[in-house]
């Protein structure tokens, strides 16, 4: 990471507190800065599509919507996810090293594009804690399509659904388009891009809870399913 040679000190005789407190806070404000905070990578791992915390299996129109449920450096909690592009794919059990970042900096995503996840994060918000599977299918074909119009999504039966017309209508309408700019956190595959490598997700800025003992039973492979999922389509 950056982060270890952004300052380096060398001490002469006695280094006073007042000093040391000083540099201190200095270090703590870069490591701060969106620069900083572009660096962080975690690794990923995929490890179901549900039953979970938000729900699931969710299949629509063929393709697995959200959730996705991944371990963040191998984490019992699991974190429900959503894919933002329909070209990538993911494995089940698949590791991966993804940058993690927020609306505030956007250098590190797959398409940098404030508007774009700005109206993401909104659609994001809509799926609630424990969406149905219509839901949680139009808000992650909404997505998709957002983000990768010309893959296909868009000539979905799906796509064109009223529900997924409803939701774009409602966020071009909405006075509250930014109200949900910090409440996601993106987590883009290390050296992917679209159509090549894994998935980029999005998932809430929060702290994941643990999951079920259904969830567990499905990460030792007593519940299936999953498998190798190419564009997210059911094989």
């Amino acid at each position: 990471m950056a982060a270890r040679s952004l300052l380096s000190y060398t001490c002469h005789g006695r280094f006073r507190a007042s000093h040391f407190l000083l540099a201190s806070l200095v270090v703590l404000a870069l490591l701060a800065t969106p620069a900083a905070m572009a660096q962080t990578t975690v690794t990923l791992t995929m490890e179901g599509v549900g039953p979970g915390s938000a729900g699931g299996p969710n299949l629509v129109g063929g393709y697995y919507v959200y959730p996705y449920y991944v371990s963040v450096n191998n984490s019992s909690a699991w974190t429900p996810m959503l894919c933002d592009t329909f070209s990538n794919d993911v494995s089940n059990g698949q590791s991966w090293s993804a940058y993690v970042s927020t609306y505030s900096n956007l250098s590190n995503t797959m398409f940098k594009t404030a508007a774009l996840y700005q109206e993401a994060a909104w659609l994001f918000h809509q799926l609630g804690t424990d969406p149905s599977a219509s839901t949680a299918g139009a808000v992650n074909y909404a997505i998709w399509g957002l983000f990768e119009p010309t893959s296909g999504v868009e000539s979905t039966s799906e796509w064109q659904s009223s529900a997924v017309q409803n939701l774009l209508t409602a966020y071009s309408t909405a006075s509250n388009q930014s109200a949900y700019d910090n409440s996601i956190v993106i987590y883009t595959p290390v050296g992917s891009s679209q159509g090549t490598g894994p998935q980029e997700f999005i998932a809430a800025a929060t702290t994941p809870v643990p999951e079920p003992g259904t969830l567990a039973l499905m990460g030792s492979g007593l519940i299936t399913g999953l498998g190798f999922i190419r564009r997210k389509r059911l094989l």
